[in-house]
């Protein structure tokens, strides 16, 4: 049995723009706890409590890659910049990589 974590790839619509760039394709995993102390600690570094700025925060942890970035180049800040329907989409992501994870549970007898 692997234990590597499962993910999702998939293009943006519009994307996410840095160093004069736009980048649409993406490789996304599950959330780890690490994650999500990250994330709240990046927001309390920020002094906020905005729920929007929480998830781009928690999303920007979960992804591998967008485009060229890869892990610890990508933001919440950056994330904040996503047209909604590429918000919405990420949204969407994470429910399938939880079923990816619940699929790849051996079944008993």
């Amino acid at each position: 049995m692997s234990t590597a974590l499962p993910v999702v790839n998939g293009r943006f619509l519009r994307g996410v723009e840095a160093n004069g760039k736009l980048h649409r394709d993406f490789e996304m995993r599950p959330l780890l706890v690490r994650d999500s102390e990250k994330a709240l600690k990046a927001m309390a570094d920020i002094k906020s409590d905005s729920q929007v700025r929480l998830q781009c925060e928690l999303f920007a942890q979960q992804f591998n890659r967008i485009g060229d970035l890869v892990r610890g180049q990508i933001t919440g800040e950056m994330l904040l910049d996503l047209v909604d329907s590429d918000f919405q989409m990420l949204k969407g992501l994470d429910d399938d990589l939880q079923k990816k994870m619940a699929d790849a549970i051996p079944k008993e007898g």
